[in-house]
């Protein structure tokens, strides 16, 4: 999960230890990612959450906040960029 040096924060994908989740209070509000360090699954495992539950801002050791969808639409399209140099399809219908 979150390796915290003094100079940063690394988050290690791929080992199936980082479970991600997302919230908002109401349309158009602010959105936040968080990862969260669970059990090892295999990647892309479901986790089942409650989709009544509330997501509180600081729970996570990593969380990304997002005031504008033009500033998320940035991130999937650096995501996108870097899925295809990874050798996977940039076409985003391909992600799952």
């Amino acid at each position: 999960m979150p390796i915290i040096t003094n100079n940063n924060t690394q988050l290690l994908f791929g080992v199936g230890d980082i479970s991600i989740q997302i919230g908002y209070k109401r349309f158009k509000s602010p959105g936040i990612v968080q990862f969260l360090e669970v059990d090892p699954l295999p990647v892309g495992t479901s986790l089942k959450i409650g989709t009544n539950e509330k997501v509180k801002i600081d729970e996570a050791p990593v969380t990304f906040i997002f005031n504008q969808v033009e500033s998320l639409d940035v991130v999937i399209n650096q995501l996108l960029k870097l899925r295809e140099v990874m050798g996977g399809n940039r076409d985003a219908r391909s992600i799952s």
